[in-house]
């Protein structure tokens, strides 16, 4: 149900989850609790598949993103990007604040 309002939000296509998947997701420690489950789940419907899930990272085939800090940066930077560079935009679509985002960027700038 979430899956599929989410996927009607963003205007994407609804993704199908398997047997496999759906255990993965209840195996998994979900760290970032259900903020993480969300940018999961909105990213994967942008990229059209979801990840394996693992306790220590999310895995990318592709070579993208591996570890949760680097999938939340490349998931806000991508975001922000979609908006324009719209930190107010960015900040609801991702439902989390402004400030977060200023915040990280910040402490981004700094690696």
């Amino acid at each position: 149900l979430f899956l599929e309002r989410l996927s009607t939000q963003l205007g994407m296509s609804k993704l199908e989850l398997n047997d496999k998947v759906i255990d993965d997701f209840r195996k998994y420690a979900w760290p970032g609790n259900v903020r993480e489950l969300r940018n999961l789940i909105e990213r994967s419907l942008i990229l059209g598949k979801l990840p394996e899930l693992s306790s220590a990272s999310i895995l990318d085939a592709d070579g993208g993103p591996t570890t949760l800090e680097q999938m939340e940066r490349a998931h806000i930077l991508e975001t922000l990007e979609q908006c324009g560079g719209n930190r107010s935009e960015a900040a609801r679509r991702l439902d989390i604040s402004r400030k977060t985002i200023e915040r990280k960027l910040r402490l981004w700038e700094r690696d």
